[in-house]
């Protein structure tokens, strides 16, 4: 009984890294989306400048 209730314990703690694991990466992949697109934001602002 109690090394069935551990290998659950193992199971659901190892599922709830996953699920931080896969969170993390989402929230890193939207950070570098917002940065890529300030990038070119501040590329696209210096290019009209230097145009202007």
């Amino acid at each position: 009984m109690k090394r069935r209730f551990d290998t659950d314990n193992i199971e659901k703690h190892f599922f709830s890294k996953k699920i931080n694991v896969a969170i993390f990466f989402y929230f890193m992949y939207n950070n570098i989306k917002s940065t890529v697109c300030q990038m070119q934001i501040y590329i696209f602002m210096t290019v009209l400048e230097k145009k202007i």
